[in-house]
């Protein structure tokens, strides 16, 4: 979602000049039957001037509250109209936030929301200082359309490129791609509540059939891994870093085979501790040296490999080895994540 896109959007609202008398949306009723709420979103604020306030300084502060309050109705109007979203307004100052919409709508720098079609009216009888902001609901609706059909030719492109490398056994690159999918998909939902908010009719059924797709592909699209674990504690067999390993890749939709002949990718795992130093100091150190390598079955081509060393120290020998591989292991699925990703 592009920022500052309001810039873009206010155009058709007919704000009365400053200098030409009271404006129409001062007052309360002129204001609902010229900007009326089934074609303009609005932002209405009026306060005092504060004491030793110039005039610059609270048409800066009433405009950046018009602003939010204008941004509190979009996305009050959001709220109502999807149900399963809850407001939470936290103010700053005079601005109104909420998790519903995030900054990718509006924010309330002045950088980014100059392109609001505002208005400002100072009453000097009454040293009241009256501030506007409108957008016009078919603008929005327009350019956000085109945004969410921009969004959703490139979601398809992503699918129709999983599904050929689903085919071509590339499951990893096809689940890459379904990830990729699912993110803009994330994204276009924003903007599917705005349009659902602004236009009841509006309809969001191919959204939600790629949708449907991307979840039942990547619930599907299960990669297996063999684990070929050959650990040493100074001597003694253990599974320190391929427990920590499988950990992580089980979070990210891998799954583990004990047969691999059934294995997408084979994980080879070597780890070993070596002794530092003097065995009689109070806290004494090793290394674990650590050799990983994720290999694709189908491509027959090693993805990942690395060599780690790594230092830790403790009271007892066995502890520090412990640590040293728990450490190297962590260091590398870092690394690792960045492949498989």
């Amino acid at each position: 979602m592009k920022r500052g896109v309001i810039i873009l959007l206010c155009s058709a609202c007919s704000l009365v000049p400053k200098g030409q008398g009271v404006p129409a949306w001062v007052e309360s009723q002129s204001r609902e039957a010229e900007y009326p709420s089934h074609a303009y979103v609005t932002g209405f604020a009026a306060d005092n001037l504060l004491p030793e306030e110039t005039l610059a300084q609270a048409t800066a502060r009433l405009t950046e509250s018009v602003w939010g309050a204008l941004s509190g109705n979009i996305r009050m109007m959001i709220s109502q109209r999807t149900h399963s979203k809850t407001v939470s307004i936290a103010r700053s100052g005079e601005y109104m936030e909420t998790d519903v919409f995030g900054r990718e709508i509006i924010t309330a720098t002045a950088a980014e929301m100059v392109g609001i079609n505002t208005d400002t009216y100072f009453d000097k009888s009454r040293k009241t200082l009256y501030a506007f902001a409108c957008a016009n609901k078919r603008e929005l609706v327009a350019y956000y359309s085109a945004t969410a059909a921009s969004d959703i030719r490139q979601i398809e492109s992503m699918v129709k490129i999983a599904k050929q490398l689903e085919e071509q056994r590339e499951k990893a690159k096809a689940r890459r791609q379904y990830n990729k999918a699912k993110e803009l998909l994330i994204k276009t939902e924003k903007t599917m509540d705005l349009l659902r908010a602004l236009d009841a009719n509006f309809s969001t059924d191919a959204w939600q059939a790629l949708n449907d797709e991307t979840v039942q592909a990547l619930a599907q699209l299960e990669l297996s891994v063999y684990v070929n674990d050959r650990e040493e504690l100074f001597g003694k067999p253990c599974d320190v870093v391929a427990n920590k390993l499988k950990a992580e890749l089980t979070t990210h939709g891998y799954r583990f085979t004990e047969d691999p002949s059934h294995a997408d990718f084979t994980m080879n795992i070597r780890a070993a501790t070596r002794k530092i130093g003097d065995t009689g100091a109070a806290i004494v150190f090793c290394f674990a040296d650590v050799v990983v390598e994720l290999i694709d079955n189908h491509a027959r081509e090693s993805l990942y490999k690395e060599e780690f060393s790594h230092k830790a120290g403790s009271t007892t020998f066995e502890r520090a080895g412990r640590e040293a591989m728990e450490e190297a292991a962590a260091a590398i699925t870092q690394n690792l994540m960045k492949i498989i990703e």
